[in-house]
């Protein structure tokens, strides 16, 4: 429940459940604000953006997820952020990860400032989609992507959103936890499934990045970014697509100017895996 005197619109979708979850969903509809859409899966990212391309016209649009907690004044502290400027504005904020066993609350601060493309091509950089808040003119860019739903393996619709302000508008980072993500049972992101401790973390890293494709996936979802948006960015960011989407230049990637991960084991072990290739 959020504390806000603005009209605020849900749209649900489900995508294929077989419990009886849209019984569940037909009921809340009977509420003026609520809207329920039941399809077929096509994907965590075509199913938001399909929802965001429904949504009739509003100041602000929100993502959640069904296992996301938003803090009840979410919304009122993005709006003020946010305002009502014209240009592509996409907020962001920390969270954090709920245990639904032992009621316990960790801290999530993710993200790092200033925000870049290397970042964004190279870690998937993102305010999780649970926290962004795009105004409208953000939501007309990200809807270009239903001109084509380019089929993604790696990329998200907030990592999507958050390449897009990147790019063509501007990002507001509030480091205040304004949502709660419920870890329970098997529901978990990338993140929570490999990151529980650092140890676990570090050796789904080598596997996904060192041993495995991970990061040549990660850049095959970027060209497709590209793709759609590639003639509307400046010169000097294409530059900097074409030089990280690309195999070659590795010592000039290795010696690149600006810091990408916030560790330093973790920025040495990024620049290996430009030295072998592997991102």
């Amino acid at each position: 429940k959020q504390k806000t005197e603005r009209n605020v619109v849900l749209y649900i979708r489900d995508d294929g459940s077989k419990d009886n979850t849209v019984n569940i969903l037909k009921k809340y509809e009977e509420a003026e604000n609520i809207h329920v859409s039941c399809g077929e899966n096509v994907g965590v990212i075509n199913s938001f953006f399909e929802l965001l391309e429904q949504c009739t016209e509003a100041d602000y649009y929100a993502f959640a997820d069904q296992d996301d907690v938003w803090n009840e004044d979410k919304l009122e502290r993005a709006v003020h952020r946010i305002g009502k400027t014209a240009a592509p504005v996409l907020y962001c904020a920390d969270f954090e990860v709920w245990n639904g066993q032992t009621g316990e609350l960790t801290p999530c601060s993710h993200l790092s400032e200033p925000f870049s493309i290397v970042k964004s091509i190279v870690n998937g950089d993102s305010g999780f989609g649970f926290t962004q808040v795009l105004n409208p003119a953000m939501r007309t860019l990200a809807l270009r992507y239903m001109e084509t739903k380019p089929k993604l393996t790696q990329y998200s619709h907030d990592m999507w959103c958050h390449l897009l302000a990147v790019c063509f508008g501007e990002i507001l980072y509030d480091q205040t936890p304004v949502a709660r993500y419920r870890r329970y049972g098997n529901n978990a992101s990338t993140q929570e499934l490999h990151g529980g401790n650092r140890f676990s973390h570090r050796l789904w890293q080598i596997r996904q990045f060192l041993l495995g494709a991970r990061g040549k996936l990660f850049r095959e979802d970027v060209r497709k970014f590209l793709e759609i948006y590639g003639e509307d960015l400046a010169g000097e960011q294409r530059d900097v697509f074409e030089l990280f989407l690309n195999d070659g230049h590795r010592l000039k990637k290795v010696f690149w100017k600006e810091r990408i991960r916030r560790s330093i084991t973790d920025e040495i072990a990024i620049r290996v895996l430009f030295l072998l290739g592997k991102v």
